[in-house]
């Protein structure tokens, strides 16, 4: 599963974005304004791709199996491997107040121009998305995140040597090997290795290399 977060307006001490899943407008989020200077519990996290797994520990995991009950919530989303940061979840909340780092979701959006951004109808927006989520990681699925700072989806990591040129890619564990995820396109990826037509990424996985310009 291929989860997007597209920010579009960054103002003020707040980032709202949009959370597409697989391609698909899902919710709006929110989350702290990224900065190039990292400050504790005030920071929303670089522009990348990371994976996401269920968290099974810490005290917004107990709080989440008490509110929604031990049948709905498996875990907290968890967005891992990004550097520098750790204990970055998808959560409830509404504004800047309510996240240090995470990413909050929500079914309204206020522009946070000349106000503070605010999201409204968080526990509705959560409720519709994390099942779908949760129900593929349970599933032993990967599940991966894009954080994008721009709208129109250029790809923008900084090691970046060739893009997917194919409307969709998937990328293996190995040559041939299962499939981990998938990769779209405009996709900027970093080659690290060629054997046999598959190139070996930065993410750890492979594709075919026909498929890359």
């Amino acid at each position: 599963m291929e989860l997007q977060v597209i920010r579009y307006s960054t103002s003020g001490e707040s980032a709202l974005g949009m959370l597409l899943i697989n391609g698909t407008f899902a919710c709006y989020t929110l989350e702290d304004r990224p900065r190039d200077r990292k400050q504790y519990g005030q920071t929303g996290i670089p522009a990348g791709r990371y994976r996401v797994e269920l968290y099974e520990q810490g005290r917004l995991h107990k709080k989440y199996l008490e509110r929604y009950g031990a049948d709905f919530h498996k875990g907290m989303l968890h967005i891992v491997g990004v550097p520098g940061f750790e204990g970055i979840l998808i959560h409830t909340g509404n504004t800047d107040d309510d996240t240090d780092g995470c990413l909050l979701v929500g079914d309204t959006s206020q522009v946070n121009i000349e106000r503070e951004g605010f999201i409204g109808e968080s526990r509705k927006a959560y409720q519709r998305i994390y099942p779908m989520i949760a129900n593929v990681l349970e599933l032993g699925e990967a599940v991966w995140i894009t954080y994008r700072d721009n709208i129109n989806g250029k790809p923008e990591p900084a090691e970046a040597d060739q893009l997917v040129v194919a409307d969709q890619l998937n990328f293996r564990a190995s040559p041939g090997g299962n499939r981990m995820g998938v990769l779209f396109e405009n996709t900027g990826v970093e080659t690290i290795e060629q054997r046999d037509g598959w190139s070996r990424i930065h993410v750890e996985g492979w594709v075919s290399g026909k498929y890359l310009g």
